[in-house]
């Protein structure tokens, strides 16, 4: 099997970090992980290299894409999230979501997607999160921005398909990791006994989860597969909670999810 070379973002820590450590150790994947400072990552893993990559910065973005140079699989993952009441969550903070979570990632894809297509050859894999499919109220950012790239990696992955570049999504529900969202509470807030239950709920949620090992043998799968599927849903409690989404109706699931989270 030919070396691919690995674009990996947000390789410094949880789905990333894992991903990168699990395909650095064999032979046929050379990995690049990026971080936004990659010097201050203490225990970078042998094998990979690590650029400096800030999704929020424009120059940042195409800096890392000329260093990098060619890429066989770029893998999408880095982002950030908010815990608050959309009253309470500012503009810039939703535009800093969306910069970190759908248009860095989009910048990412047009300009190594575009080689891939000359290339007729390469795999994008864009992780999202199972809130693409069902909201959960207090990430509205996240939400929004995830379900965002879920959309546009469908409508690219039909764009690509006769130029040999296969595109799909990866959907996780909770998956442990050290990944924490900003909580944005301001001081007597109306919503606050809901959005303490809803941080508290959703690391309870994560913290008994598996861990992100499923997801970097999910990636070795897909790029082992001739025809990846559109969507991969994985990670705790998924075949319910699709089964659930697929019979319930909009009302009774709104209903479940504040059960679930105690809201």
């Amino acid at each position: 099997m030919a070396v691919k070379r690995v674009l990996i973002t947000g390789a410094s820590k949880g789905i990333g970090r894992e991903v990168a450590k699990y395909l650095a150790a064999q032979a046929h994947y050379q990995v690049i992980g990026t971080g936004r400072n990659v010097d201050r990552i203490r225990d970078k893993i042998e094998g990979v290299r690590y650029v400096n990559l800030d999704l929020c910065n424009e120059s940042s973005i195409y800096a890392c894409i000329k260093e990098v140079g060619d890429i066989d699989v770029l893998i999408n993952n880095a982002g950030m999230a908010q815990i608050g009441s959309v009253e309470e969550v500012s503009m810039d903070k939703l535009k800093q979501i969306f910069e970190a979570n759908f248009f860095g990632s989009v910048r990412l894809m047009k300009a190594l997607g575009k080689e891939m297509r000359l290339r007729r050859d390469g795999h994008i894999i864009n992780i999202t999160s199972l809130v693409d499919k069902i909201s959960v109220p207090y990430l509205s950012g996240y939400t929004a921005s995830k379900t965002a790239l879920a959309g546009f990696t469908q409508a690219y992955r039909m764009e690509l398909m006769e130029f040999g570049v296969k595109v799909c999504t990866i959907s996780p529900a909770d998956v442990k990791t050290e990944m924490r969202a900003d909580l944005i509470l301001p001081e007597n807030s109306v919503y606050e006994k809901k959005v303490l239950k809803m941080e508290a709920g959703m690391y309870k949620n994560m913290e008994a989860a598996p861990g992100p090992i499923i997801i970097a043998k999910l990636i070795e799968k897909i790029l082992k597969t001739k025809k990846p599927k559109p969507v991969y849903n994985v990670g705790n409690m998924v075949g319910p909670i699709m089964f659930l989404k697929r019979t319930l109706s909009d009302k009774a699931l709104e209903k479940l999810l504040k059960m679930i989270y105690g809201i």
